[in-house]
């Protein structure tokens, strides 16, 4: 089985979302945000309950000056790491504040 470099908070029951959000993290750090997006949103068509690819993808748009766009994926990673905190999902369990870039 191939190895991805994924934090270990990121849990999913989809294995290609888990694959796109490590193409995503991957791509954000060697290719940069604007990069990144496409693979970020792929991992969240697959599992849109995925916390911390909502984080990964709000970070992505805070850091390209797109306010708005990070302010909404912050809110939904906000929304399912708290659901997944009262047992209602298998989205990511994290930490999370107000703003998006306090992750990185």
């Amino acid at each position: 089985m191939q190895k991805f470099d994924v934090p270990v908070e990121a849990t999913t029951p989809s294995l290609e979302a888990l694959k796109a959000y490590s193409m995503g993290i991957t791509t954000q750090r060697s290719r940069g945000d604007a990069e990144a997006i496409p693979f970020l949103k792929r991992a969240l068509e697959l599992d849109p309950k995925f916390a911390i690819a909502y984080t990964a993808l709000g970070v992505a748009y805070s850091n390209l000056g797109q306010a708005s766009a990070a302010a909404e994926n912050a809110r939904k990673d906000t929304t399912f790491a708290t659901a997944s905190v009262k047992g209602k999902n298998t989205a990511s369990v994290l930490p999370f504040s107000n703003s998006p870039v306090t992750y990185w």
